[in-house]
């Protein structure tokens, strides 16, 4: 039988409600198993040409900067329930698609596991796409 130790674990946050508290059961989660933790954020690429023709090109490294400052306000929030038990972590910003980018950093950083929050009221389920790309095993927190 494959016994499988967590020892790192990276924590996926979109700033809402409940990927905070997911946020908090994986900070709990690090603390008893004295483990590290990192979380990432990742920053939406713009959609098709037309979507991004209606912004003025000038313009468009000032929503650059805004995006990756939100992503940074958001980490800064999620780092939170970290700091409450004295477990240190890092804060991540990708870009891309949620659910393709942080199954590529957890394969190309080696994380043991993810942890994400379930959003049922929304239509397109972020964290089911993750737990079928994941190369690791992914803890949804209802």
């Amino acid at each position: 039988m494959d016994k499988r130790r967590i020892e790192w674990i990276l924590v996926a946050t979109d700033g809402s409600e409940r990927s905070l508290e997911a946020a908090r059961y994986a900070a709990e989660l690090a603390q008893r198993l004295k483990v590290r933790a990192t979380l990432v954020h990742v920053v939406p690429i713009p959609g098709p040409q037309t979507e991004r023709s209606r912004i003025n090109p000038e313009d468009e490294t000032d929503v650059e900067k805004a995006l990756f400052e939100g992503a940074q306000v958001i980490l800064d929030r999620t780092r939170e329930p970290f700091d409450q038990v004295a477990i240190s972590v890092e804060g991540l910003i990708r870009r891309g698609e949620p659910d393709e980018a942080i199954a590529k950093l957890a394969r190309e950083e080696g994380y043991d596991l993810i942890v994400v929050a379930g959003h049922e009221a929304d239509g397109a389920d972020t964290s089911e796409a993750i737990v079928r790309a994941s190369p690791c095993p992914v803890l949804v927190v209802k």
